[in-house]
């Protein structure tokens, strides 16, 4: 090789290392982003599994009998009843 193939060469390398660290800087962003991307990802499924795990208590709860007992106390002539709660006054109540 005389000295300008040599300089060609050099050239050359030197402009594919440029390109090649180009690449490898907007590789290493790309992936510190999908990073962030996928620790807001884990956080908010971690969110919503809090938030399912509360809801299904919730619904548990509605599910369940009510802890109130009435007894009709009276019906009246219009066909409605007095009912006397286990929680709290008489009311009137429609058939």
């Amino acid at each position: 090789m005389d000295d300008d193939q040599i300089r060609e060469f050099s050239e050359k390398m030197s402009e594919r290392i440029a390109s090649l660290e180009d690449r490898n800087d907007k590789l290493l962003e790309t992936a510190r982003r999908v990073e962030g991307e996928k620790r807001y990802a884990e956080t908010e499924l971690v969110r919503l599994q809090k938030e399912i795990r509360r809801l299904k208590q919730e619904l548990d709860r509605l599910k369940s009998p009510p802890l109130i007992i009435g007894n009709i106390r009276d019906i009246l002539a219009d066909g409605r009843v007095v009912v006397k709660s286990s929680t709290g006054p008489e009311a009137r109540e429609s058939p």
